[in-house]
């Protein structure tokens, strides 16, 4: 088997020299097909079995002449055949009608060297070309032999821009025609290129190619590795807009997707930079693309996926940086990348390692992750605008006045996980004390939307204290001092809230008894906090109660004789609560 350039080159089929003329051609084409019509072939000295078999019958003689009647192909494929020009050439090319390569390559290279040759050489250079190109498959399993394809390809540029290819050219087409040196080499690669590209990544690199055509001219030089890089190139932009697409579906997979777009395109990038090099602006541009959407697969899984207190998310985010850096060539992505690396770098480190734990301890730690994730769920929607614009007033106070109860879920139900951590880490444990910051910090947040709600209109109950209370008393619970600071701040803010909100809270019944710290009123104050605020219909009143009492107030405070009327019912009230409720 060979190159099927030379193995079924019309010349070898024909059996006729390159140089022939169209009556030494008709001729032979007569004579084969008389041979042809009573079921013999003829043989000719160049019919060469070495390079593979091929048929010589009416149809094949009528085909090869065909594919060499016009002038540039009859030009194209001579260049791929043998010439006898000289008693070197007679030599070698006896060797090869009796099956010995070797002798004739010995012959050949000896005369060639490195294709820089005499006038008088210049068969002996076209015929070394055409003996590699044709050795350069295996006749046995056709596998790609290497060297012999890359010296073939080599000392092809220098035979087709010796000066004596001009003489050849001539020769076989005539005056008549004339074709730029560039237009030929641009053909003759093209058809060793469509022979041997499925084969190129069983035997041969990209590279190895575009080194090898560096005897042919510039512009040749330039679309080869064009030819050569367009199908990578658009291997790697499909890739990449696929992973964008998948990316802003579901950036909580972003990772993987990003890893998937990294080993997709790791040998298209490879051979790019082989073919056009790292200083060609093509290739830059392409690499900066997918450095920069691998980067942003590491960005949109990491701000969707952190937790805060483990280092899963950030190490997982920092494999892509990495890839992302080994791509990158231009400044700018770069940059981005250093900066996003170290962010991301800074949370693995103050994150917590799962591999110093045991499982147990693991397993309570992704416990109150994942309670962490459920109760703030609605919490992390609420923080993004497009979700607050989809909600009306109502909706938006509906899940503000919720976020009390998933408070007090994530306290209760993180309690006995956080009783665990404590008996096997100690309270003084780095860990423990980050994941206690996280549940006391997430319990703050939704209690603080809780308050901002409500607070205009019933003001800050003493259950709503009490919860946040507990989070600083609570005995499974030990905060770090920056967030036993915040909490502090905060706990002294609901307690301003709600001696605020308690102060103007009894209006009528400060009005009447002239003090927010009398004892009567102190007694309404407490039936309200124990006993209405429980119960639907009495969280209602007291919005009720508060939206309108300052009204009231403002409209009876000089009314002596209302005001007795009212200080009279409001004493058999409370004569009443003292009995039953207080």
């Amino acid at each position: 088997m060979s190159l099927s350039l030379i193995q079924n080159n019309p010349y070898r089929i024909l059996g006729i020299p390159i140089t022939s003329s169209e009556r030494e051609l008709q001729k032979q084409i007569t004579k084969s097909n008389r041979f042809a019509e009573i079921g013999k072939t003829i043989t000719c000295d160049t019919d060469y079995l070495f390079l593979g078999d091929f048929e010589r019958n009416s149809n094949s003689i009528t085909k090869a002449a065909k594919t060499i009647e016009q002038p540039l192909d009859k030009l194209l494929y001579s260049s791929f055949w043998f010439l006898n020009s000289n008693h070197i050439d007679s030599l070698a090319m006896e060797s090869l009608q009796k099956g010995n390569v070797e002798k004739a390559l010995e012959v050949w290279e000896k005369v060639v060297g490195d294709g820089n040759i005499s006038e008088k050489k210049f068969s002996n250079l076209m015929n070394l070309k055409t003996l590699y190109l044709g050795l350069s498959f295996k006749s046995s399993d056709g596998v790609l032999i290497k060297n012999y394809l890359i010296k073939g390809i080599e000392l092809s540029g220098k035979f087709l821009n010796n000066k004596e290819f001009k003489i050849l050219f001539k020769q076989i087409v005539g005056d008549k025609f004339d074709y730029s040196i560039e237009k030929i080499e641009e053909l003759f690669i093209d058809k060793i290129l469509s022979d041997i590209r499925p084969l190129i990544s069983k035997g041969i690199d990209i590279s190895e190619i575009t080194n090898a055509v560096k005897t042919f001219s510039s512009s040749t030089q330039f679309k080869i590795s064009q030819k050569f890089s367009s199908g990578e190139t658009n291997n790697i932009e499909s890739e990449i807009q696929n992973t964008e697409e998948l990316r802003k579906s579901d950036a909580s997979n972003a990772d993987q997707f990003g890893l998937n777009l990294y080993e997709n395109t790791k040998k298209d990038i490879d051979s790019l930079s082989k073919v056009l090099g790292k200083t060609d602006v093509k290739f830059q541009l392409i690499a900066d693309k997918l450095a920069s959407e691998i980067l942003q697969c590491a960005i949109d899984y990491y701000n969707e996926e952190q937790d805060g207190y483990t280092d899963k998310v950030p190490l997982k985010a920092l494999e892509l940086c990495k890839h992302a850096k080994k791509i990158a060539i231009g400044g700018q992505i770069k940059k981005r990348i250093k900066e996003n690396s170290s962010i991301i770098q800074k949370a693995a480190d103050e994150g917590i390692s799962s591999s110093n734990f045991s499982k147990d301890i693991v397993s309570e730690i992704d416990k109150i992750n994942l309670l962490i994730e459920k109760e703030t769920h609605i919490l992390k929607l609420f923080d993004t605008n497009e979700f607050k614009k989809s909600l009306s007033s109502i909706m938006k106070q509906s899940y503000q006045s919720e976020f009390i109860h998933n408070a007090m879920r994530l306290i209760n139900q993180s309690r006995e996980s956080l009783k665990k951590l404590l008996n096997a880490l100690g309270k003084e444990d780095k860990t423990f004390i980050k994941i206690c910051d996280q549940v006391v910090l997430f319990s703050m947040a939704l209690m603080i939307e809780y308050v901002n709600a409500t607070a205009p209109t019933i003001g800050v109950s003493g259950n709503t204290r009490d919860v946040f209370k507990s989070l600083g008393t609570s005995p499974y619970i030990n905060m770090s001092p920056l967030v036993r600071s915040r909490y502090s701040e905060n706990l002294k803010s609901l307690n301003n809230i709600h001696n605020r909100s308690n102060s103007g809270g009894c209006y009528i019944a400060t009005m009447v008894y002239g003090s927010y710290d009398h004892p009567q009123v102190l007694i309404l104050r407490k039936f309200r906090d124990t006993f209405l605020s429980n119960y639907y219909l009495g969280e209602k009143f007291i919005k009720f109660y508060y939206k309108y009492s300052p009204g009231w107030v403002e409209t009876m405070k000089n009314m002596k004789l209302i005001n007795r009327i009212v200080k009279s019912v409001l004493n058999k009230l409370i004569l009443i609560l003292r009995k039953r409720y207080v």
